[in-house]
């Protein structure tokens, strides 16, 4: 079974929640654990109202459906500037970052040329996908944000 990365990205949402008298409710994406693959490849993939992703916001779903932040991503009920849709967007394109050794297949998207030292924007999904294979497809996650210490 091949590796679906928009299903990973549904299943790894996981918010935190901030609130103050001065600017109400903001929530954010937390950053996702790191995809490890079987042969000990890993890689940080990121997706949010923060990250060079496509679309650029952060998705979540609660009672009300699926819920979207974008732009100043305030919740409070003053100034809603989140917005309910009827189902989870799939992502076109994500952040990769800090991956445990270079990969030919992502480097054309790399920010720098210390390959397993930099972050890697808007690498298309299919791409991600095809990494994830050439690893030997999805082990778990690595929960640390590290390289190393995988749990799942």
């Amino acid at each position: 079974m091949s590796f679906d990365l928009n299903y990973w990205l549904k299943e790894t949402i996981d918010l935190d929640i901030i609130s103050d008298m001065i600017s109400g409710t903001r929530a954010f994406q937390k950053v996702r654990p790191r995809i490890a693959c079987n042969d000990g490849f890993s890689v940080s993939v990121q997706a949010s109202e923060f990250t060079y992703c496509h679309p650029r916001y952060t998705q979540w779903q609660n009672e009300d459906g699926w819920q979207v932040i974008n732009g100043e991503y305030w919740l409070s009920s003053e100034t809603p500037r989140n917005f309910e849709t009827d189902h989870y967007t799939p992502y076109e394109s994500v952040e990769l970052g800090f991956p445990s050794e270079e990969d030919e297949l992502i480097n054309e998207y790399a920010e720098g040329d210390d390959y397993t030292n930099t972050v890697y924007g808007y690498v298309p999904v299919n791409v991600v996908e095809q990494l994830v294979e050439k690893h030997g497809g999805y082990k778990g996650v690595d929960r640390s944000n590290k390289r190393g210490d995988l749990n799942d």
